[in-house]
């Protein structure tokens, strides 16, 4: 990394881990196949934690009616278990 990527990573801090969360789901609601960690990494503002938000927002839909799960390598929004009518 040069002089001029470190200027640039350090000129906005990552967003708060919940706006991180609904970054992902955004992505994840637009994408048609499962998308891998470094896919939703390129995606992410520069500081951004995808580890952490996917851990937080897997727990935040474990009841919903969708959850995230992984798919292969990827991730993806699936119905919950039961609710498949």
């Amino acid at each position: 990394m040069d002089n001029n990527e470190s200027q640039i990573e350090n000129l906005f801090e990552a967003p708060p881990l919940l706006e991180q969360e609904r970054m992902l789901e955004a992505i994840l609601f637009s994408v048609s196949e499962p998308i891998s960690k470094q896919q939703l990494e390129k995606r992410m503002p520069i500081g951004s934690d995808v580890s952490e938000a996917l851990v937080a927002m897997k727990n935040r839909y474990s009841t919903r009616g969708v959850n995230l799960v992984r798919v292969g390598e990827g991730y993806a929004l699936r119905t919950a278990p039961g609710l498949g009518f």
